[in-house]
Parts: structure tokens; C-alpha cells; sequence
């Protein structure tokens, strides 16, 4: 899929996996709050999860799973693809349940698609819980292609786990570079 004509003159693409959000927390409220704040940024939502707000124009929302939303934008695109307690955490149900082989699966696989649409120097920022879980993401990105040197692990901070009613579990923030 093409991202819009309004895209055209933007240099900085951010995505976020994941962002609709559950019970008691405003709809995609991340991605509403940095698209007002960054108006010269773009940012894709790809979530599952229909958002029935208005969006600024600056905003593209994705209905569909991860992996298949990340396919859909250009190769060598983005600048940022952000994650926060969902890439990790959950796949599509046909893919299975958190823990299960198929879920693991699908992540590494969506991992691989991620590297492949982050241009030269892009990120991928993940924030994760579980220390188990943080060292099979690391090992995961090294085999997505992100090179080991380029990967860096550190526990959220205490204001960090502010950000949404999933980072107050706290947790890990996992940041690789291409």
C-alpha cells in the first residue's frame, strides 16, 4: 500500500504496533499525542483494534495485524517503529496465544519485516516486561539482521513507566538500530 499523497515531503515516518489500546485507557493516545505535538512527522498505527476517533491528518491507522500492516509500507521508509508491551506480547490469535511457539513465530517474523522497512539508521524501540522475554527479543532482532553492537538494553525508567497503563508493569526498554 502506497502511504498517502500527503505524505510527500516528509522525512520522518514513525510506526506504532499497537497503539488502539484496552479498557481504561484513552484510544491510541500515544499516537494522537505525538502526531498533535510533531505535525511535520508522520505516523502509521497498525493495531487489530479499530480507532474511532477524528485523526490529524498527519496520522495513517492501520486495521490489521502487525506484520501484515508493516508489509503494506514501503521498504527502507521508516524512520521509528515503536512497540510498548505488544510486539512480544501478542500476535494475531491465529497465530496463537502470549508464550506459545506460533506467537514467537510470528514475532520473529514481524521483527524481520521491521528491519527491512526502517531506513539506514532507523530504530526499533520496544518496550518489554520479563527479563526471559527481553533476552529472546535481543536474540530475535540479532536474527532479524540488526547487528549485535547496534542493540541496547536498559530497564525503563521510573517516569518512562508513566507512558500507558503497560509500561506501569515496568519493565525493559530494547532500542536497535539499523
Amino acid at each position: 500500500m502506497p502511504l498517502p499523497k500527503r505524505t510527500a515531503g516528509r522525512k520522518r515516518f514513525v510506526v506504532h504496533l499497537g497503539n488502539v489500546g484496552y479498557a481504561r485507557e484513552p484510544e491510541a493516545d500515544k499516537t494522537r499525542r505525538y502526531a498533535q505535538r510533531f505535525p511535520n512527522t508522520y505516523f502509521i498505527g497498525i493495531d487489530h483494534r479499530q480507532v474511532l476517533q477524528k485523526r490529524p491528518k498527519n496520522w495513517l491507522q492501520i486495521q490489521t495485524d502487525f506484520n501484515t500492516g508493516l508489509k503494506s509500507i514501503k521498504d527502507n521508509s521508516l524512520s521509528i517503529i515503536s512497540s510498548e508491551m505488544a510486539l512480544g506480547h501478542y500476535g494475531p490469535r491465529a497465530e496463537g496465544p502470549p508464550g506459545t511457539p506460533n506467537e514467537r513465530k510470528y514475532t520473529q517474523k514481524t521483527l524481520k519485516t521491521a528491519y527491512a522497512k526502517l531506513k539506514k539508521g532507523g530504530k526499533i524501540m520496544l518496550a518489554i516486561n520479563g527479563e526471559t522475554k527481553t533476552r529472546r527479543i535481543k536474540r530475535d532482532l540479532e536474527r532479524a539482521g540488526f547487528a549485535k553492537e547496534e542493540i541496547s538494553v536498559r530497564e525503563l525508567k521510573p517516569e518512562e513507566t508513566l507512558r500507558s497503563r503497560w509500561t506501569r508493569l515496568g519493565g525493559f526498554q530494547i532500542i536497535a538500530k539499523k
